[in-house]
């Protein structure tokens, strides 16, 4: 473990109860904060495989109900999101949902109302190892990751990651947390 994190880590399965070990793309991106800032860093990653954007949507969606509200309410300080999601979209038999960006957009709003605060969001675009394989549907669902700026949605960035290989989950995972927490630094 490196000296300078704190990690937990919380999934819809786990009804609630802490986990130590994060995944690893969220662990190097802790990892690339800390360095960056010469600080302490707690990381607590909350996810849930499988899921779709509309499962993170307050107030009903499954997973804000079962693990982001319950992060929330503990009252911690919340200094900025890691965002990776959407292989689930991306995988919808070569279609992708539309809307990807407007939900994202949507949920960086509510994310931030419900908690108060105008948290940096470091998004990653989802990793397509060189796009090989991928139809105009698929492209444009990567596409979708810029909408927030396009609408004007501050403290927000995308990490982009085609030029590593992989594929959708892939095993380099250093890489990918690094850029992640290269971004929220960035932003912070």
């Amino acid at each position: 473990m490196h000296p300078e994190l704190t990690t937990r880590r919380v999934t819809r399965r786990s009804n609630g109860k802490w986990g130590q070990r994060v995944a690893g793309s969220c662990f190097w991106a802790a990892v690339e904060l800390a360095d960056r800032r010469n600080e302490h860093v707690w990381v607590i990653q909350a996810g849930h495989p499988g899921s779709k954007i509309v499962d993170w949507r307050p107030p009903n969606g499954k997973n804000w109900i079962k693990i982001i509200s319950r992060v929330m309410s503990l009252n911690l300080g919340v200094d900025g999101i890691v965002w990776w999601q959407g292989e689930a979209e991306l995988k919808k038999n070569g279609d992708h949902v539309t809307n990807y960006g407007a939900h994202l957009t949507a949920i960086i709003g509510e994310w931030r109302a419900a908690y108060g605060t105008n948290f940096p969001w470091a998004a990653m675009r989802i990793p397509t190892g060189f796009r090989t394989g991928f139809n105009s549907n698929k492209l444009a669902m990567l596409a979708e990751y810029d909408e927030p700026t396009t609408a004007g949605v501050t403290g927000y960035g995308v990490v982009e990651s085609d030029d590593i290989p992989g594929g959708t989950h892939p095993k380099a995972v250093e890489e990918y947390g690094r850029r992640l927490g290269a971004k929220l630094d960035e932003l912070l």
